[in-house]
């Protein structure tokens, strides 16, 4: 090698020179991503201005990675040629990876995970459509773009890095540290005043997770809120349709009030006629649906699916561009009196807003020291509400408790099951313990749950609501008690059904009632009903949810489960995860490993355009 460094201190200087010429070239690939996707049509010069330093920042971080193991290599393990040999090497592989994403991320709107890996080293040729032209565009790319680029960094780094000075390596330092913090903050303020265009960039980049400081920002006066702001903008700075196309609505429909009664983490083990007697003695009134799944094994993914009929997936594209569920549009446009009850805090996450953001003064927060003492609050709150209601105005109240969710209740409270713990000890969980005290404990929790919701009931029965009032009676997602002797306890730790089958029960005005249905529905089924039955809505449910009319018997997988960091497909007896380190399991029902043969490549392509159906085409 021309010029080859021979000290230590040359070699060091030989690598930082590869090191910011990484950067640079790393940061040209990540801005032909963007080119190459549909994000650029949503860009203005504030967004071209934050990726441009967003992208040098992210470059270094990576870069860095590849120079601390360069240091390494010359420092501890002594080694010479080979070390600039698996620099580049490496450097290579990143421009590869970075490449291959930009490519999977303009297709399917996500980064490469274990998950897409998989499929393409695995089943690419079933699942991904791939001719020989674009096996051989993607190979001259990559000699274009990384073999080429680091023949030339090679020499230039032999030639030059001897000229490498303590000022420059200082500068060139700050500066990048700067851009890699400016990546973070800016973000966190955009996301805040809702500048949609720079969080948008912020997709495009892999291995970015940017912060978002907005309970901060809004302490010190930078949040703003404008909604006419955030309707010009949800038109303008999205790329996902949600509505497909615009409503049609019938001119008059009845009007009736509806009311949402969840459980937090409802085991649906615990609806019969002695945990639950009230809301069991009540479905006899409506439809029990016997095999009903949440859109994810938490609150956030369970609301979410609950709400819009879409899964968690576009949880950040719904917040940049502010779009509300149709659900509760519907509500809005037809002057129906909406109001929340949380028992637990409804800012965090922001429910408040992505749920109601157009609902004046919806309740956030509920006072009381404990769940039990805040889901007392929220049953008297609930039927001094319902109370006040006159005829000439339908009402929406949605009331959700957290007893279940904390699993503690005063001690004169947990006689109806025993024996029973006194608090939840989760320390002394594991594969052998007699579970019966944990889930006595848990049930003496819903029993007393289930006696505030038959409050509510009773309280519409006494007010003659029940002919013009909807019901529906269900959970954000479930809770497991080691079932599976897998060991696994409550929820957000795998997609069985134990952490996402939830009882769902259905009333209606002129209902037939005492009839229970077996056919798999979900979440994303109940605003569609809701919607399509009794709110006028004309179009196809197609156009507005990933579900069905919850009557519908067709099938629901792949059922897609969870968020853009963890997510997963449910299929039958076969459970897909990819998890937060990128990484695909597959299973069956009960979390038996299952070879990668074992999945269907005609069912995951199903379950890929399913995932991305509200983006634009």
């Amino acid at each position: 090698m021309e010029n080859s460094p021979k000290s230590i201190r040359e070699k060091l200087k030989y690598g930082f020179t590869l090191f910011i010429l990484t950067t640079i070239i790393t940061s040209i690939v990540l801005f032909i991503n963007l080119i190459r996707s549909d994000i650029n049509n949503y860009m203005d010069v504030d967004a071209w201005i934050y990726f441009i330093l967003a992208i040098v920042g992210q470059s270094a971080m990576l870069a860095f990675a590849i120079y601390l193991i360069y240091i390494l290599n010359v420092t501890i393990l002594k080694l010479n040629k080979s070390a600039r040999v698996i620099f580049i090497a490496m450097a290579i592989l990143l421009q590869i990876f970075i490449i291959l994403d930009g490519l999977v991320f303009s297709i399917y709107r996500f980064h490469i995970n274990g998950f897409v890996l998989e499929l393409i080293l695995g089943a690419g040729s079933e699942v991904f459509v791939f001719d020989f032209w674009l096996y051989f565009r993607f190979i001259f790319l990559v000699f274009i773009t990384a073999v080429v680029p680091y023949l030339v960094a090679n020499k230039i780094a032999s030639k030059f890095y001897t000229r490498i000075r303590k000022k420059g390596v200082l500068t060139a330092t700050i500066f990048l540290l700067i851009c890699l913090i400016n990546g973070h903050v800016t973000h966190a303020i955009a996301a805040a005043v809702n500048k949609a265009s720079i969080q948008k960039s912020a997709t495009v980049i892999p291995l970015f997770f940017p912060l978002t400081m907005n309970r901060l920002l809004t302490k010190i006066g930078i949040k703003t809120q404008d909604d006419d702001l955030d309707d010009i903008n949800k038109k303008n700075n999205t790329d996902v349709l949600y509505p497909l196309t615009d409503l049609k609505l019938e001119d008059s429909i009845p009007e009736y009030n509806i009311v949402y009664l969840l459980i937090d983490s409802w085991n649906p083990s615990t609806f019969d006629s002695i945990v639950t007697p009230n809301i069991y003695n009540f479905s006899k009134k409506g439809h029990y649906f016997n095999n009903h799944y949440s859109s994810s094994y938490g609150t956030r993914g369970g609301l979410f699916g609950l709400f819009y009929g879409a899964s968690l997936t576009y949880e950040k594209e719904f917040g940049i561009s502010k779009t509300t569920p149709v659900l509760v549009d519907q509500l809005v446009e037809r002057q129906y009196n909406i109001q929340a009850f949380p028992s637990a805090n409804f800012t965090m996450p922001p429910f408040h807003e992505m749920f109601f953001r157009h609902v004046k003064d919806i309740n956030t927060k509920t006072e009381g020291a404990t769940p039990f003492d805040r889901d007392e609050r929220i049953t008297e709150m609930a039927i001094d509400f319902i109370a006040e209601q006159k005829n000439d105005k339908p009402f929406f109240s949605f009331i959700f408790y957290d007893l279940a969710h904390a699993i503690s209740i005063p001690e004169n409270y947990r006689t109806k099951f025993t024996p029973s713990w006194e608090h939840p000890d989760y320390m002394a969980l594991n594969n052998d313990i007699d579970r019966t005290p944990f889930f006595n404990l848990y049930k003496n929790c819903v029993y007393h749950i289930d006696h505030l919701i038959g409050r509510v009931l009773t309280e519409l029965e006494n007010k003659d609501m029940l002919d013009k009032t909807i019901i529906i009676i269900t959970s954000d997602h479930g809770q497991e008690f080691n079932e599976n002797k897998k060991n696994f306890w409550g929820h957000g730790s795998n997609f069985t059904e134990w952490q996402l089958k939830v009882p769902f029960i259905l009333y209606y005005p002129s209902i037939e009632g005492n009839k229970t249905y077996s056919h798999m529905t979900t979440h994303y089924d109940v605003s569609a009903s809701i919607v399509h039955q009794f709110l006028g809505v004309e179009n196809p449910i197609s156009d507005y949810s990933m579900g069905y009319d919850i009557y519908s018997t067709s099938s629901r997988y792949p059922h897609v489960v969870g968020s853009v960091v963890n997510f997963g497909f449910i299929m039958d007896n076969i459970i897909t995860n990819t998890n937060h380190i990128g990484s695909l399991e597959i299973t069956d029902a009960k979390l038996n490993t299952l070879p990668r043969s074992a999945l269907d490549t005609k069912v995951i392509r199903e379950a890929l355009q399913k995932k991305n159906y509200f983006y634009k085409k």
